[in-house]
Parts: structure tokens; sequence; C-alpha cells
């Protein structure tokens, strides 16, 4: 890496904020950013307004529906 990338103060996503009850609508994003430490939530609602019913996630694999069996044969036991 040369130093004009290691300059980059990236932002990666670590807290999800959810719709209460499906879960399945993303309302909010919390971003760490990696030289400051520095950390922002942003919003994506339509007046960009913290929403009131939320779950914060902070693994998104929790967010997503557990894979089902797309087929295949069971082996014999």
């Amino acid at each position: 890496m040369s130093n004009a990338t290691e300059a980059i103060n990236v932002g990666r996503p670590v807290e999800w904020m959810v719709e209460k009850g499906t879960q399945q609508r993303v309302l909010g994003v919390t971003y760490l950013f990696s030289l400051t430490g520095e950390s922002l939530t942003v919003w994506y609602t339509e007046d960009g307004m913290p929403a009131e019913q939320t779950i914060r996630v902070t693994c998104l694999g929790d967010l997503l529906p557990a894979k089902e069996d797309v087929g295949g044969e069971a082996s014999p036991a």
C-alpha cells in the first residue's frame, strides 16, 4: 500500500438499524472510520432523521434469511 492509500479514512459498516417487526428493511447504518475511530450513523429514511421503531443489529448475517436446501440427494445413513 502506498502512503496515499494509507491516508484514506475508510468508513466500514458496523451496525444496522432495521425495521422493527419485519427486519427486512434497513433504515440506518453506523459506519466506523479507520483512521479517526469516529462513528457516523446515516439514516435512510425519507427525512433523514432517526426512525423510532428500529432494532439494532451488529451482524449482517442476522438480517439474511436462512438458506434453504437447494436440492441434491441425501446419502443413505
